[in-house]
């Protein structure tokens, strides 16, 4: 079934299928939670659910999510989200565009080469693909087990995915935060300039904001402009100052 959305983007198509619907696109954001211990992995289609994806990522709004709405979500948990805590459960958010990504990551993002990015990009397309094949015309969530990997979700490769995770989009990229944390989310593009022993790559990362998986709470934050921070900062002090000379 699909569930409530506490927030839906303008930009998404009301007369668009249910299978149109349910289906990400090479560009659709995802999101993935894994549980070790039950071996168990639940996605959600978020270019669905919330119109986010890696072109609206940088100018989406914040909003909240209540995914207690979802069935799958709530047998994910067995109906207590304190499961994920003693389970060690861990979360993360990606899209890609060509050889630029959009990726939760624990740490400044860190690509040596085009190559490296480029192949970021290209596991991320393939978890896209994955996904999809778990995903119904029906829902905007799936739940994979590690048995069924080839379906989707982030054990594709290996029951072991606290490895899986740290290599998944580059070796040495932290892209899975701790179920209850809060991760940063950063667009990651590249150029390649020059040939041979003078070519040289120049990494360009840029915050959005950040994801939090909390309870049954998913949450986007984005950066507040420095410009509303001086507002608000000079609207105090004037405030202030009107309360001294009263």
């Amino acid at each position: 079934m699909k569930f409530t959305k506490s927030l839906i983007a303008a930009s998404l198509l009301a007369g668009a299928s249910m299978a149109q619907a349910a289906d990400l696109n090479a560009t659709s954001a995802f999101l993935s939670v894994y549980d070790p211990v039950k071996g168990l992995t639940y996605d959600l289609n978020l270019d669905d659910a919330f119109g986010f994806n890696y072109a609206s990522a940088p100018t989406h709004s914040q909003f909240t999510f209540n995914l207690a709405s979802d069935p799958n979500w709530v047998t994910f948990t067995g109906g207590n989200n304190a499961n994920l805590t003693n389970d060690g459960a861990v979360f993360a958010v990606a899209a890609q565009n060509l050889t630029a990504i959009d990726y939760t990551n624990t740490a400044t993002p860190s690509y040596s080469s085009g190559t490296q990015l480029s192949g970021a990009a290209t596991g991320i397309s393939l978890d896209v693909s994955r996904v999809n094949q778990s995903l119904t015309a029906s829902s905007d969530s799936a739940l994979v087990t590690d048995a069924n990997a080839a379906l989707g979700g982030w054990a594709s490769d290996s029951s072991a995915l606290g490895s899986n995770f740290s290599n998944l989009w580059g070796t040495g990229q932290n892209v899975a935060a701790s179920y209850g944390s809060q991760v940063s989310f950063y667009n990651v593009t590249g150029v390649t300039t020059g040939s041979g022993i003078h070519k040289t790559f120049t990494e360009t990362n840029t915050w959005l904001g950040y994801w939090s998986v909390t309870g049954d709470t998913l949450t986007y934050a984005t950066p507040v402009p420095a410009a509303v921070w001086m507002f608000g900062t000079g609207l105090i002090g004037l405030l202030g100052l009107n309360r001294r000379q009263k």
